[in-house]
């Protein structure tokens, strides 16, 4: 029997109470969260035209974890959900926050795998994000991240500073560059659609 989601709602991961939802084997790396919300090493703000839903699929993965169902606002997010990525990630979703105006998710990677780089790959350490999709209208919505995206060491020539500047330019540039190839793909199936905003990165 499916379980009723309401149409707002907050929901915040206990690992101590909630280990039926989400494993211990997926606990998070430390700090990656805070760092993204305090000091964040890349941005995401962009308006596109299509669906929020569609663009939060964007970095869909296969579940490994399906969190608490009473807080699956998308196929892909829910509160304790844990999901391997296209990029390699292995992440959990820790807090979950929706209402008809928007959905915002926060994220922090638990391992790193063999994937697409620059995130899935042996200089990077982890990644943790903010995200809020606001919906602005049937088939527009603003897509916006605060993330950090951690090196895990320093190239030959590289400071550490420069380091994890230089990875979150590029994280930034990838995902951009994801939501926009998206963006192109639901206009693509959707033809008649009205192209109604202009895309800000």
């Amino acid at each position: 029997m499916a379980v009723e989601v309401p149409k707002s709602g907050r929901a915040v991961l206990n690992r101590g109470a909630d280990g039926g939802i989400c494993p211990e084997m997926y606990e998070d790396m430390p700090d990656l969260l805070k760092k993204a919300q305090e000091k964040p090493n890349f941005v995401i703000n962009q308006i596109l035209n299509a669906p929020a839903q569609h663009m939060i699929d964007t970095f869909k993965g296969a579940i490994l974890a399906p969190g608490d169902p009473a807080t699956r606002i998308h196929p892909q997010v829910a509160c304790g959900l844990v999901k391997k990525d296209t990029d390699g990630l292995i992440i959990t979703i820790n807090e979950v926050e929706w209402s008809p105006e928007k959905i915002r998710y926060t994220f922090a990677t638990n391992a790193m795998a063999a994937g697409v780089p620059p995130l899935g790959c042996c200089m990077t350490g982890g990644v943790g994000g903010d995200v809020t999709v606001t919906i602005l209208s049937d088939e527009t919505c603003r897509y916006q991240q605060n993330g950090y995206v951690e090196p895990r060491r320093c190239g030959p020539l590289c400071c550490c500073c420069c380091m994890c500047l230089c990875w979150g330019c590029a994280v930034q540039k990838v995902l951009n560059a994801q939501l926009k190839a998206s963006e192109k793909q639901w206009l693509k199936a959707n033809p008649s659609a009205k192209v109604s905003a202009k895309a800000t990165e």
